[in-house]
């Protein structure tokens, strides 16, 4: 494999956040794990310098390579498609290859064991991946190898903050801001931390008073706070700056913060166009007939299922329904009770329909052992039981509000018969609005098209109706609109279809010390509104084009 030497190429790789030049000899671009081995290989044996980045340094930051190669493992996340023999319940969805960028990675890091970059760039991997655990223990690695190591404890400052862990984040920015008083990046996770603490303006006092050219990150940072402290213009134009230089995945997500900027200022079309240019920028494709096989399947298969034999516990709560339906402001307000406890977004269903076909043996599906279910129903249920024990202990109802549960129902019924499932809808239009303008995760790849995301709501229609047909757990449907139009009358409700006695706490989620760690977070921190209903009406042109 032949190095890139071209100087245009080169020179996006050769600048950081703090506009530190940097130089080298050449870039390579690797498509596989294998290729990634050579090159490490090669650079030892010839003892060439070598950086690993996640793709342009600026991206990054702090690191820019002075001599020797770069080795960009940008094209080791790369989209791939859902073929017939790894269909599941979520088929349809295109997922990111990033497997081979995790082997490709930990190659990496077995060849340069002390090398903290290589530790860092592992960790990053595994966040693009969807694991919790793993990045939190590569950079706490690489921060062992050496603690002056900045970009790792940002980003593990970043991630925490990810996870509403707002103190220990804090900690982060705080202990490279000692040492390094201008580092953008840690300034730019310092402000969030201070706007998720409630306090915009000392937030945007922080972003407005640092200097030099805002990196991705910084920008991003940027328009959240600017958002909140009633900024948008200036963040906008922090933002354009920002995009002036960005590639890749960093256009994207400046587009995404370009357009809920215009969306404060009251500038639809150029809001729009924005959310439009971010998804198209993040290239990830959705099969919709393929989607709808698998949804045809799964009610067909699940037209009778067998009666549960898994352990009776009446605390499992399962919200569902589409995301940026108000399934957070529910799980917000149900946390408030003091009898109860939420833990957002768990993983732990979709772990336990992972673990059907293995315990099995075969097949790629939970779809294709229905009838057997029952026989480990038991143990897979005091499995989830026993993780929401250890989150929520002492907790009388533990709410669990991953939207894509909903296609899990039927594996939830069979092994939690206690459990209860609350579907949360809002309005159709206000819901694609949202949907489309936010980056939601490459598993989320409908929400980057409109006639994807109506594709999946349709579909969703249909399960839902197939699931109150089928299942026998009670299942309560609660409209956003509801609750912002009556909060106490539709708190009352729910209240009683937990079986709890209402508590008037639940009208004062806001006031609730929890951190939410989801895009919907700004969402929960202030008293029930009705700004959000409707808020579809002045993109009406783009939803209903021709209406």
């Amino acid at each position: 494999m032949q190095p890139v030497t071209d100087p245009e190429i080169l020179a996006g790789y050769l600048t950081d956040a703090s506009n530190v030049q940097g130089r080298a000899d050449g870039l390579f671009r690797p498509t596989s794990a294998e290729e990634v081995a050579a090159i490490v290989r090669e650079a030892q044996s010839t003892r060439t310098p070598l950086l690993v980045t996640a793709g342009q340094t600026s991206t990054t930051a702090g690191a820019v390579p002075m001599g020797g190669w770069v080795l960009s493992t940008e094209n080791l996340s790369t989209v791939h498609t859902i073929g017939r023999d790894t269909a599941t319940a979520d088929a349809g969805v295109l997922l990111g290859a990033f497997q081979d960028a995790v082997r490709a990675q930990e190659q990496i890091v077995a060849l340069c064991p002390t090398d903290p970059d290589a530790w860092s760039e592992l960790g990053r991997i595994h966040i693009v991946k969807g694991s919790r655990e793993r990045p939190i223990e590569c950079f706490q690695e690489a921060l062992k190898l050496d603690p002056m190591h900045h970009r790792s404890r940002v980003r593990l400052g970043m991630l925490l903050l990810h996870h509403a862990d707002l103190e220990t984040a804090g900690d982060c920015f705080a202990q490279v801001l000692r040492m390094d008083p201008e580092n953008m990046e840690a300034r730019a996770g310092a402000a969030q931390v201070l706007d998720r603490k409630g306090d915009a303006a000392t937030a945007w006092k922080l972003i407005e008073s640092t200097r030099g050219r805002p990196s991705t990150l910084f920008a991003i940072a940027a328009a959240t706070v600017g958002l909140h402290a009633r900024q948008p213009k200036a963040a906008l134009r922090i933002v354009k700056k920002a995009l002036s230089r960005a590639q890749g995945h960093d256009r994207s997500m400046l587009y995404y913060a370009e357009g809920d900027l215009h969306d404060a200022l009251n500038h639809p079309s150029q809001a729009w166009r924005a959310w439009e240019s971010a998804n198209k920028a993040r290239r990830l494709t959705f099969d919709g007939r393929a989607h709808d096989r698998v949804i045809q399947a799964l009610i067909h298969v699940t037209r009778h299922v067998p009666a549960p034999t898994g352990p009776t516990d009446e605390r499992p709560v399962f919200v569902v329904g589409m995301p940026r339906s108000g399934t957070t402001l529910l799980e917000t307000m149900i946390d408030a009770h003091p009898l109860a406890q939420g833990v957002g977004e768990l993983h732990a269903l979709r772990d336990i329909v992972a673990e059907v076909p293995r315990i099995f043996g075969s097949g790629n599906s939970w779809l294709e052992h229905v009838e057997r279910i029952p026989e480990v129903a038991f143990e897979l249920g005091q499995a989830y039981l026993d993780e929401i024990g250890r989150l929520a202990p002492g907790a009388q109802r533990v709410v669990d509000k991953m939207p894509n549960n909903a296609l899990h129902l039927a594996v939830a019924s069979m092994c939690l018969p206690g459990a209860r499932f609350i579907w949360s809808e809002r309005d159709e239009d206000d819901v694609a609005v949202s949907c489309f303008q936010k980056s939601l995760g490459a598993g989320l790849a409908w929400t980057n098209d409109l006639a994807d995301i109506r594709c999946w709501q349709r579909n969703l229609r249909l399960l839902k109706a197939h699931w109150e047909a089928v299942l026998p757990n009670p299942m309560l449907t609660v409209h956003y609109e509801d609750v912002v139009a009556d909060p106490e009358g539709q708190a009352r409700r729910i209240a009683e279809f937990l079986g709890i006695p209402y508590d008037p706490a639940m009208l004062r989620f806001h006031e609730n010390r929890r951190q939410v760690a989801t895009a919907s977070f700004d969402q929960v921190t202030e008293k029930i509104h009705s700004r959000r209903v409707g808020r579809a009406e002045k993109y009406r042109a783009f939803l209903h084009p021709g209406a």
